[in-house]
């Protein structure tokens, strides 16, 4: 008896064992099992979800408030009131910004000048792009180039210089001209020259008034002015120095229909590598190139008058002159409108960036992200002359015997 319990007991134990390995295959064929699995995963499911969407909620309600937060005061980084940055036009270069005046060119990082470089002009001109940037003297014949370590070559030429513009590169356009042509030379940033030049008649042509360079230095645009049978008339012309046929002057495009409206261009950049604007008394053409090299245009009446034209990485904006007071119309890169809205303020300095623009006037400032938000309007402790974004939120300040660091709290 005490055998058959033992025997019992042990057929008993293989009995729970054997059920207990196929149990699962054994409820995973039951619907009452299925039906919970399920619910349960469900539930998991949601939980998951919810977390993820009070996450992204919070996320966005964080990038709203800090895009549209409105500053009450600023704070002074730091001030410096040497000799050789009087009377300094300032211009954002990398995280820091170019001081230029007449008798020289420096560099400010953080709360220090890196570097001088002492000079003699009588109507200085710079481009800045990205780390780099060139100086020259309108009618002179050198062009000084620097970076954010400082003086990097010089360009000398035969013809007088008229105008330059720079790629993030470092690649520099300068633009001459002889008595009977215009000329757009190119030279790396380290002042050697690329076998790359623009030749044009002026009688045919016409006379170049602005160009740009595209970021990547490979493509050039060039507003002409030009007379045709007693008319003036003014012109677009696209260059691609990668892709272009050089016995066609390396042009992809020749627009010159603007005169049938009797718009004048006097302005024109590149946004990106594939696009760029140009900026008419009454009208704004956005440009696109595609991988083809085709251009296609995208015209905007502006029927207002003109007052500024500014444009960042963000896209480029206008501000116009209406009744009595002025309206700001922000774009995006393709030509969509972005934000408009109204100050009624004079303003005698502009800045922009790809969060905001900002206004002074004397000693007031306005900040206003590009939505069109009044983020910050106050007074400030002198007159500014020239005032550059050099950070986010951070202005830096001329006020003619003094240069100052701001941020806005």
């Amino acid at each position: 008896m005490a055998d058959d319990e033992r025997t019992l007991s042990r057929e008993e134990q293989r009995e729970y064992l054997r059920r207990r390995v196929i149990a699962p295959d054994s409820l995973s064929m039951n619907p009452a099992y299925i039906r919970r699995q399920r619910a349960r995963r469900s539930e998991i499911f949601r939980d998951v979800l919810f977390a993820v969407t009070i996450c992204a909620l919070f996320a966005l309600a964080a990038v709203f408030y800090f895009h549209n937060y409105s500053f009450s005061t600023y704070a002074q980084d730091y001030e410096l009131n040497e000799r050789t940055l009087n009377e300094a036009k300032l211009l954002p270069c990398a995280d820091g910004c170019v001081a230029l005046n007449r008798d020289s060119v420096s560099y400010i990082y953080e709360n220090e000048v890196r570097y001088t470089s002492q000079a003699a002009f009588s109507d200085p001109r710079a481009a800045v792009n990205g780390q780099y940037f060139a100086v020259f003297d309108r009618g002179g014949y050198q062009v000084y180039l620097y970076d954010t370590t400082g003086p990097t070559s010089t360009i000398r030429v035969t013809r007088q210089i008229l105008g330059i513009a720079i790629a993030a590169s470092g690649v520099t356009a300068v633009f001459t001209e002889s008595s009977d042509a215009a000329y757009i030379s190119y030279f790396d940033r380290f002042g050697n020259r690329i076998p790359v030049e623009i030749r044009t008649i002026l009688e045919a042509t016409g006379y170049p008034v602005n160009f740009a360079v595209s970021p990547d230095g490979q493509r050039l645009a060039v507003l002409y002015c030009a007379t045709q049978n007693g008319t003036g008339e003014s012109r677009l012309y696209l260059y691609d120095f990668e892709k272009g046929r050089a016995d066609d002057n390396y042009i992809i495009a020749k627009l010159d229909h603007y005169h049938e409206s009797g718009t004048y261009l006097a302005e024109c950049g590149f946004v990106t590598n594939d696009m760029l604007f140009a900026v008419g008394d009454n009208d704004l053409t956005f440009l696109r190139i595609d991988a083809k090299r085709n251009v296609y245009e995208t015209h905007v009446p502006v029927e207002e008058r003109i007052l500024s034209v500014f444009h960042s990485a963000g896209g480029p904006g206008l501000v116009l002159s209406k009744d009595d007071g002025k309206i700001v119309r922000v774009y995006q890169p393709d030509g969509t409108l972005f934000s408009e809205f109204e100050i009624d303020f004079p303003y005698e300095q502009i800045a922009a960036d790809d969060r905001g623009i900002v206004f002074t006037a004397g000693t007031e400032l306005y900040y206003y992200n590009r939505s069109g938000k009044l983020r910050y309007s106050g007074f400030l402790t002198g007159e500014v002359q020239s005032v550059a974004f050099t950070g986010r939120h951070s202005l830096t300040l001329n006020t003619g015997d003094m240069i100052e660091k701001i941020t806005l709290k």
